[in-house]
């Protein structure tokens, strides 16, 4: 397995023209997908964490319900956390960068789970684990191999078979559009 990338890795990746691509086209129907999961699963006073969000796409779709009472939009870089406190103006919001693979953080509390990016993450399992049990959780990958990525599945099954020990999966769906994303959604065991 690859080790994840730093905060200096994503500071200068993208430009914020690039950036904003994941508010549309393949990336906007591959987060509509998770909008929908989310909802169907989202208890009364949610509090979400969205880890290695990404872009505000899912944070600004949820937050039009008002079963969330808190969001803590979460990713290390900060042309991306510019941009998402500009298009965000909500006080139920609030944005964080701490590095689930580098420093030290809690998930207790949060009774909503979100990443897209769990290719990203060298500590997945380790952060899923740190949720409370019942959690309602949602998380996607897609089969990339990317310098970025520290793994990718090839199949939903395979993504599957890491984390149903720690997930109750009532959920499971494949996107294609470009390349296969695959995603999870259920409830933290």
């Amino acid at each position: 397995m690859r080790q994840s990338k730093d905060k200096k890795f994503y500071q200068d990746l993208l430009d914020e023209e690039q950036l904003l691509r994941y508010y549309r086209g393949r990336f906007a129907v591959r987060n509509d997908i998770i909008v929908d999961h989310v909802l169907s699963l989202l208890p009364d006073d949610a509090s979400v964490i969205d880890l290695a969000a990404g872009s505000s796409y899912i944070a600004e779709a949820l937050l039009k319900d008002n079963r969330v009472k808190h969001y803590n939009w979460n990713d290390f870089n900060p042309k991306l956390q510019s941009l998402v406190s500009r298009r965000v103006k909500d006080d139920r919001m609030k944005i964080s960068s701490f590095d689930v693979d580098a420093d030290s953080y809690s998930l207790a509390g949060y009774n909503v789970f979100v990443c897209v990016s769990m290719e990203h993450l060298e500590r997945d399992c380790e952060a899923l684990k740190k949720l409370d049990s019942g959690c309602v959780v949602s998380i996607c990958s897609p089969d990339l191999e990317d310098p970025a990525h520290v793994r990718s599945f090839k199949s939903l099954a395979e993504m599957e078979d890491r984390y149903s020990s720690l997930l109750d999966i009532k959920i499971r769906q494949e996107h294609r559009d470009g390349v296969p994303k695959f995603i999870l959604s259920g409830y933290k065991r």
